[in-house]
C-alpha cells in the first residue's frame, strides 16, 4: 500500500474503516470514531466518509454548530460530582482530611472536568503536597501554574487548560477578542449586557452583538437570560491574561472602572436593605476591579472604588470590611494625591467616623483633626465640608464625655450649615439632632427638645417619613422623653424608630439594636419585664456580631441586662417566684457573660 496517496482526511478515514481489525470471534463489531476538538465544521465534518454501518462518528467541538436537538452540550460538573472526580485521583483520604479546602479547589476551578483532571493529575504524582498549598498556587500563579500546563501521559488530556482555551482564541474575530478582554476586567460574577454598552458607548451595536455571538457559539460566554452573561471561572483568567497584548487594553480597563463607578453611585453611608440588596449584581465586580494594582493611571477612580465599598459596609454595619476598603483607599489616595488633597481628607474623615463607631476613640481623633486641618485650608474655614469635619469631631468629643470641646464645633458646623445649605437641608437636620443630643446628655432638657422636634421635622418632609435619619431622630426624640420620665410619649416614637429601622436596615443592624435596647429599656422603667428581656437579649446579641466587646453599646446592653436580671431576681424572691421562667432563662444567658 503506498501511504502516500492517502493525502486527505476522507481518504485516510475511508483506509481506517476498511482495514479496521474484526472481534476476536471475527465479527465485525461496533465502532465509534471521535473527531475532536473540531474548528471547521465543514472540512472536518460534512467530508467526512462513514462506510456501513458498524461505525458511528462523535465530534466535539467548543462550536455549537449543529441544531439544539442534534447536538449534547457539555456543562461544568456538579460540586458533589467535581469533587468525586477529584477524590478519584487524590484519594478519599486525602479529600476528607482537607474537605473544605477540596471544595474551595473545586469551586476555583470552576467544577471543569479538565482543570480537575489536571489538578488532580499533579496531586496524585506528589502525595505529601497538600490541597491547601495546591490552592495557593494557583491563586498566586492563576493560569500559569504547573498544574494546569503540564499535562502527564496517564492523563485522557491532550492540552494543558491555557492551551484548550487558545484553539479557541486563534479563531475568534478581533473585535470578539477584544470584547473578550473586556469582559476579562469584570469579576467572577454574571456580566449585564449595559455594562459592556456603557463602556464601548462608540462601537457599532451590530458589530458589538456579532462579536458576543462568536464568543457564545464557541462556548466562551454563556447567555443568563435577562441581559446578563456569564464566563467560566478560568475563561475568565484566560481573558484577563489576554489582556498583556490587547493594544487598547488601559482603554478597556478605564471604561470598567467608570462604569463600575457609575453603577455604585447610589452608595452613601446611610441605606436601606433594599438599596442595597439591588447592587447585589454589581459589588463582586466591583472587589475584583478595586485590587487592580497594576496601572498607576487608574489609582484615583480605584481609590474612589475603594471608598464605596468601604461606605456601603459601614451602611450595613459590616466594620470589619468596611475597615479593609477604607485603608485601601485612604492608602491609594496619599500616594497618589498627597497627604493635603481633599480626597485623602474625606478618606482621613471615613475612616475616623468607622473607628469611632467601633468605640476606637484615640485612633478617631487624629484623623479627624488631620481631616478638618486640609479641608479648612483647601476650602476655608466656612465650606460645607468644613461643617462634616466639625460635627464629626464634635460627635467624637460628645462620646468622650469632653462636652465643652464638643459645643462650639457642634455651633459652628450647624452655623455653616444653615447659612451655606439653608434651614432646610439635611445636613442642618443632621447639626440639629447632633447638638440636641449633647444637651440632652448634659440634663439640658429644655434647650435639646425644640432642636429634636426641627430636626425630625426637617427629615421627614425632606427625606421622608421611612428614612434612616427619620428613625435616627424618632428613636433620640424618645430618649429626650425617658430621660424626662415622659414614657407614654416616648413609646409610640421607640416603636416608630424600631420599625422603620428593621425595615429598611435589616434586624442585624447596629442601628437597629439600638432601638431595640432603647425600648427594653423603656419596658424595664415600666416593670414590663419580658418585653424588656426579649428586646434586651436581641440588642446584645446584634451588638456582639457587629461590635468588640469593649464597645460602649455592647457593654451599656449588657449593663441593662444584668440590672434586669437583678430586678426579675428580687421580684421573684419577694413574692417567692424563685422558678419564674423569665429568671430562670435570664440567669442562663447572662449569669455568665458570654466571651468576647
Amino acid at each position: 500500500m503506498d501511504f502516500t496517496q492517502l493525502d486527505t482526511l476522507e481518504k485516510q478515514a475511508a483506509f481506517c474503516q476498511a482495514y479496521w481489525p474484526k472481534t476476536a470471534d471475527d465479527l465485525p463489531g461496533r465502532v465509534l470514531l471521535i473527531l475532536d476538538d473540531v474548528t471547521d465544521f465543514a472540512a472536518q465534518v460534512q467530508g467526512f466518509p462513514v462506510v456501513g454501518d458498524r461505525f458511528r462518528v462523535l465530534f466535539t467541538s467548543r462550536e455549537r454548530w449543529l441544531n439544539p436537538e442534534l447536538r449534547l452540550d457539555l456543562g461544568v460538573l456538579e460540586p458533589t460530582a467535581a469533587l468525586a472526580l477529584l477524590s478519584n485521583f487524590v484519594g478519599e483520604s486525602r479529600i476528607a482530611a482537607e474537605q473544605a479546602t477540596a471544595e474551595k479547589l473545586c469551586e476555583w476551578l470552576g467544577y471543569l472536568p479538565l482543570g480537575l483532571e489536571l489538578v488532580g493529575s499533579y496531586l496524585a504524582a506528589d502525595p505529601e503536597l497538600s490541597l491547601a498549598k495546591m490552592q495557593q498556587r494557583l491563586e498566586q500563579k492563576r493560569l500559569a501554574a504547573k498544574a494546569l500546563t503540564q499535562v502527564p501521559a496517564t492523563t485522557t488530556a491532550e492540552r494543558g487548560v491555557a492551551a484548550a482555551f487558545e484553539l479557541s482564541w486563534q479563531i475568534l474575530s478581533q473585535e470578539a477578542q477584544r470584547l473578550a478582554v473586556l469582559l476579562g476586567c469584570f469579576g467572577a460574577a454574571p456580566v449585564l449586557w449595559a455594562w459592556v454598552q456603557g463602556c464601548l458607548p462608540n462601537d457599532d451595536e451590530e458589530e458589538l452583538e456579532a462579536a458576543r455571538a462568536e464568543l457564545v457559539r464557541l462556548s466562551l460566554l454563556e447567555r443568563l437570560g435577562g441581559g446578563q452573561y456569564g464566563l467560566h471561572p478560568l475563561i475568565r483568567e484566560f481573558f484577563a491574561h489576554k489582556s498583556t497584548d490587547q493594544p487598547d487594553a488601559l482603554v478597556l480597563k478605564t471604561a470598567v472602572v467608570k462604569e463600575l463607578l457609575k453603577a455604585t453611585v447610589s452608595i452613601s453611608q446611610t441605606m436601606t436593605i433594599d438599596q442595597a440588596q439591588a447592587l447585589e449584581n454589581v459589588i463582586p465586580h466591583a472587589h475584583a476591579v478595586a485590587e487592580w494594582t497594576d496601572h498607576a493611571e487608574l489609582a484615583s477612580p480605584l481609590a474612589l472604588l475603594n471608598n464605596k465599598l468601604s461606605l456601603l459596609y459601614y451602611a450595613q454595619g459590616l466594620f470589619g470590611l468596611a475597615e479593609t476598603w477604607a485603608m485601601r483607599s485612604l492608602e491609594i489616595y496619599e500616594r497618589v494625591l498627597g497627604a493635603d488633597h481633599p480626597h485623602t481628607a474625606s478618606s482621613l474623615n471615613n475612616l475616623a467616623e468607622l473607628y469611632r463607631s467601633q468605640g476606637r476613640y484615640e485612633a478617631a481623633e487624629p484623623l479627624y483633626r488631620r481631616s478638618l486641618e486640609i479641608d479648612e485650608k483647601v476650602y476655608g474655614p466656612d465650606h460645607p465640608e468644613v461643617a462634616t469635619d466639625l460635627n464629626n469631631l464634635a460627635e467624637l468629643y460628645r462620646s468622650q464625655g469632653q462636652y465643652e470641646a464638643a459645643e462650639s464645633l457642634y455651633r459652628r458646623s450647624l452655623e455653616i450649615c444653615e447659612r451655606v445649605l439653608g434651614a432646610d437641608h439635611p445636613h442642618t437636620a443632621s447639626s440639629l439632632n447632633n447638638l440636641a443630643e449633647l444637651y440632652r446628655s448634659q440634663g439640658r432638657y429644655e434647650a435639646a427638645e425644640p432642636l429634636y422636634q426641627r430636626a425630625l421635622e426637617i427629615s421627614e418632609r425632606v427625606l421622608g417619613a421611612d428614612h434612616p435619619h427619620t428613625a435616627n431622630s424618632l428613636n433620640n426624640l424618645a430618649v429626650l422623653y425617658q430621660a424626662q420620665r415622659q414614657y407614654e410619649a416616648a413609646e409610640p416614637l421607640y416603636r416608630r424608630s424600631l420599625e422603620i429601622r428593621e425595615r429598611v436596615l435589616g434586624a442585624d443592624h447596629p442601628d437597629t439594636a439600638i432601638s431595640q435596647g432603647n425600648l427594653g429599656q423603656l419596658y424595664m422603667a415600666l416593670e414590663r419585664y419580658s418585653e424588656a428581656a426579649s428586646l434586651l437579649l436581641l440588642a446584645f446579641k446584634t451588638f456582639q456580631g457587629a461590635l468588640n466587646f469593649d464597645h460602649p453599646y455592647v457593654k451599656e446592653t449588657l449593663r441593662r441586662l444584668n440590672v434586669l436580671v437583678q430586678t426579675v431576681l428580687q421580684a421573684d424572691r419577694a413574692a417567692d417566684l424563685s422558678d419564674h421562667p423569665l429568671t430562670q432563662s435570664l440567669l442562663q444567658q447572662l449569669t455568665t457573660p458570654p466571651n468576647p
